[in-house]
């Protein structure tokens, strides 16, 4: 798959391959490539990328994994069901007060693309692979499933 999208958006990778050819140092300023849901790519600073995304910062927590993870067998309502009903009161409550702030983010803002956890690793991966490799995130919706897919080139590659 990424090689696909490299070939498509080689144009914009060559771009942020020469801008990073021009920096001396690493910093949040730094470009990276974003392939956005629509198709387009472009170059922005890897500050910028959660100003392009729709960022989910509950689905990280453990409880709404553990409900992800259940929805998978039992289906939402059911797993929905089992997680309010848990033994363990204290943690039904978290789940309750955690699954609640989660739908009105939704409700506000729409189901999230990427997680605070998905941006951090990007960010770290982005910084690790400076100055030879550039950072792509690229969000793919396929058969109306958003998934997040995070890669490098080569800087060599592309200004060859």
């Amino acid at each position: 798959m990424s090689e696909a999208l490299v070939e498509l958006h080689e144009t914009t990778l060559c771009q942020c391959a020469q801008r990073i050819g021009e920096e001396n140092v690493w910093s949040f300023s730094s470009p990276v490539v974003l392939v956005k849901e629509c198709g387009e790519a472009v170059v922005i600073p890897v500050s910028a990328i959660g100003n392009h995304l729709t960022v989910c910062e509950h689905v990280d927590h453990p409880l709404i994994q553990e409900w992800l993870n259940l929805t998978l067998n039992e289906g939402p309502a059911k797993a929905l069901e089992s997680m309010l009903s848990d033994t363990n009161l204290e943690k039904a409550g978290e789940f309750a007060g955690l699954y609640d702030a989660w739908r009105k983010d939704v409700q506000r803002r729409g189901h999230g693309t990427v997680s605070a956890g998905d941006l951090a690793h990007f960010v770290s991966k982005a910084r690790g692979c400076w100055p030879d490799e550039v950072p792509v995130l690229a969000v793919l919706k396929e058969q109306g499933k958003v998934e997040v897919l995070t890669f490098c080139v080569a800087v060599s590659d592309l200004l060859r």
